[in-house]
């Protein structure tokens, strides 16, 4: 057996260390020191074996032969979770290769018994568990004894915790479900996770849930902050203040008012703070920029002294008084679910002693988004995303298996509930695709980008279709944004060709459109002019096969359903700006926009219209701006204009109309293009994210009265526990 080259140089600096004059350390202690560093080595473990050694190694490998207890300072739970280049580690270097995730799903009846046992022995070397370990405070820990028995012992605790009692002088009612989840998100806020996620299905009321957890901590010193999107915050305030008889619960103000000192805020006595994340991270960024231009002129700068910024919510007094927020609660928190974001750092700047994280899509677009809600939780030890995916997935990759994604949900659960939305008694909703065909000049301009796109997919391990990643560079968003423009409208296409050298050099605007979001960067005067344009263009309907399509299937509906609203989704403005262009002058109706475009405190005003609006106005709304806090249950009727790269985005969309209130049987319909090529790629990159979310969730699904369902997270479970006569309790 031989060493390598650098436990020889460490061996050589052990026997020629030089004792000092006090013979603190002698050539007997450097003896026992080097005995002891070769003794627990072997093949596999660092040292280089010859090759009999290495199959005789290979041979008697045990499932938890890696399973150290000795501390490791490269593995802290400090560390940044990289690995030396150097070390050979049997753990970790696995090769996953390009595989195709298989989902965790039950095999279908028609599967033969010999076709499950085939499966079975497919199992992987990469998808075992045994072998896996988490590290607390230098010292490592099998997966199974971090998520083995007593973990599972917790988790029951929390599913069968007794529901709260109803709060009185409350103006409302709650359900079962809802004392459930209070309950349980009290008991995780107050366990070493200090956090909880409620991922409950879209109008189950997730706000009166936060609302009355809030009110439960009201008797601790300090204030709680609710943020979310701006359009919500007032909607948060009246929730609040409208939840208990007056003269009772907690109050609320929206925060909005750079100008108010932390002193100011301190002074209202009211119980919660509600601001948005763009006002958190203005706040944080005064702050950023004043120590920077302070350091600058401390050091000699010729600058003039900076003034010092007023901020309302990153002031240090919050902390000198040791009044940090006591419960923070996240509404639409998958806005902040990585965290690289600015919102998501100035979020975790308050230093909140609780965080209280709500979504009806938790995973969102990626499985590893989870890892940007763990940031906000304290009590766990992946506190880096490479330890993250160390464990759950591929160091520096986003390739998960079945089994990886069992152990990762077996952890959320935790300290995540998810509520489905069967557990209201909703009417039925019926889907339907309306396939039509792109005209052949469309078909061509799109299959030419689709082209472009999928060469440059081509040999790249990992795909981020919504929200980017930077690193891919720009080619592969520009050709799927083109061809998604291009099988809308050609004037999408024309326009976005005229702008498109400004807009890649743009910080971000490319990712922001690509992921479906309404926010443009187009001036005043541009936004004007693209308007211009599109009232005069001649023939404006029978140039799109898309928009054709639309305008027969708008027409069809308002006839066969005249007592029903409609509202129509897409993920981009323009369109919807030519599709309100045609529906005036195919019907001449006028229709109602809800989109980034809406100032804030319009959109209610807009929701109200639409309510006492005709039946055949329809509500044109973008997916970034319709995705969230709203409640349009008076329309039953469904249009989504093109296939989104997000399934979880539609769902939020598509919950506005199908929640909790609507008592009408919901009629979905989405436009396929048959021979539109970026259809058919959004559609397949959608189905492969719904997959691997659908497997994470579906053990975090469940209703209040359901016991927690366990998955087995290892290929080879250890030895049951046994207890011995001398050592049992008596």
């Amino acid at each position: 057996m031989s060493l390598s080259e650098k436990q020889k140089a460490l061996l050589k600096e052990l026997n020629n260390i030089t004792l000092d004059v006090d013979g603190i350390l002698t050539s007997q202690t450097v003896e026992e020191a080097s005995q002891f560093f070769l003794k627990d080595l072997r093949p596999g473990r660092g040292l280089i074996g010859n090759k009999s050694e290495e199959e005789k190694f290979g041979a008697r490998k045990t499932p938890n032969a890696g399973l150290s207890t000795e501390p490791s300072s490269s593995h802290s739970a400090h560390s940044d979770g990289d690995e030396d280049d150097d070390a050979v580690s049997d753990i970790d270097n696995i090769e996953q290769g390009d595989r195709t995730y298989k989902p965790n799903r039950p095999p279908s009846p028609t599967e033969s018994d010999e076709e499950e046992i085939e499966e079975e022995e497919e199992v992987e070397e990469s998808d075992k568990f045994d072998d896996k370990y988490v590290v607390i405070n230098g010292i490592r820990f099998g997966l199974w004894d971090y998520l083995g028995f007593g973990y599972m012992d917790y988790i029951k605790t929390l599913y069968n915790v007794e529901p709260i009692k109803q709060p009185a002088d409350m103006t409302v009612v709650l359900h079962d479900y809802q004392r459930k989840i209070i309950a349980q998100s009290l008991l995780s806020l107050n366990s070493p996770f200090r956090g909880f996620l409620n991922g409950s299905a879209m109008g189950l009321g997730k706000t009166i849930e936060a609302i009355v957890t809030m009110y439960l901590f009201k008797n601790e010193p300090g204030m709680s902050f609710v943020v979310c999107p701006a359009a919500l915050c007032p909607q948060w305030v009246k929730a609040i203040n409208s939840s208990w008889k007056e003269g009772h619960g907690i109050t609320a103000f929206h925060l909005h008012d750079s100008s108010l000192t932390a002193h100011d805020v301190q002074g209202m006595g009211c119980d919660v703070l509600v601001m948005s994340y763009n006002f958190v991270e203005t706040n944080k960024r005064k702050s950023s920029k004043f120590a920077g231009d302070i350091a600058l002129y401390a050091n000699g700068s010729k600058a003039t002294r900076p003034k010092r910024p007023t901020m309302s919510v990153q002031s240090e007094i919050w902390h000198d008084l040791k009044l940090q927020p006591k419960l923070l609660v996240l509404d639409e928190a998958q806005m902040v679910n990585k965290p690289a974001l600015a919102w998501a750092r100035a979020l975790m700047a308050l230093k909140a002693k609780r965080v209280l994280v709500m979504s009806g899509t938790l995973p969102h677009n990626q499985w590893t988004n989870v890892f940007g809600y763990l940031k906000f939780l304290k009590g766990h030890p992946f506190h880096t995303q490479s330890e993250f995916l160390r464990v759950f997935g591929t160091p520096g990759e986003r390739i998960t298996s079945a089994r990886k994604l069992a152990c990762l949900a077996r952890f959320m659960q935790g300290f995540t509930i998810a509520h489905p939305s069967s557990i209201l008694n909703l009417p039925q909703m019926n889907s339907f695709r309306i396939s039509f065909n792109l005209l052949p000049r469309e078909a061509v301009a799109v299959a030419e980008f689709v082209f472009e796109y999928k060469k440059c997919v081509i040999g790249t391990p990992d795909i981020i279709i919504d929200g980017g990643d930077r690193g891919q560079g720009l080619g592969l968003f520009t050709y799927a944004i083109q061809a998604q423009v291009k099988a809308g409208h050609p004037m999408m296409g024309e326009y976005l060709s005229e702008r498109w050298v400004r807009l890649a050099r743009l910080d971000g605007i490319n990712f922001r459109v690509f992921s479906g979001e309404d926010v443009d960067d187009q001036k005043p005067e541009e936004r004007k002019d693209w308007l211009e344009r599109v009232k005069k263009r001649p023939d404006i309907v029978n140039e799109s096969g898309r928009l054709s399509k639309l305008m027969e299937l708008f027409r069809h509906l308002t006839i066969t359903y005249p007592e029903r609203k409609l509202v129509m989704f897409s993920s981009f403005l323009k369109f919807l700006d030519i599709v309100e262009e045609g529906i005036l002058r195919r019907f001449k109706i006028q229709s109602l926009r809800y989109d980034g475009t809406t100032p804030s405190d319009e959109r209610p005003k807009i929701e109200e219209a639409f309510v006492e609006s005709n039946n055949n106005v329809p509500l044109l709304m973008t997916a970034g701006s319709g995705s969230i806090g709203l409640n349009i249950t008076s329309a039953s009727i469904v249009i989504i204009c093109e296939p989104w790269w997000n399934r979880n985005l539609e769902k939020q969309a598509i919950a506005r109309v199908y929640r909790q209130g609507q008592e009408k049987n919901v009629l979905l319909f989405k436009l396929f293009g048959l021979n539109s090529a970026i259809d058919a790629e959004v559609v397949t990159v959608a189905e492969a994210k719904v997959a691997i979310n659908e497997d994470l969730m579906r053990v975090l699904v469940t209703k209040h009265d359901e016991q927690p369902k366990f998955d087995d997270i290892l290929t080879h479970p250890p030895v049951p526990h046994v207890e011995f006569p001398e050592t049992a309790v008596i």
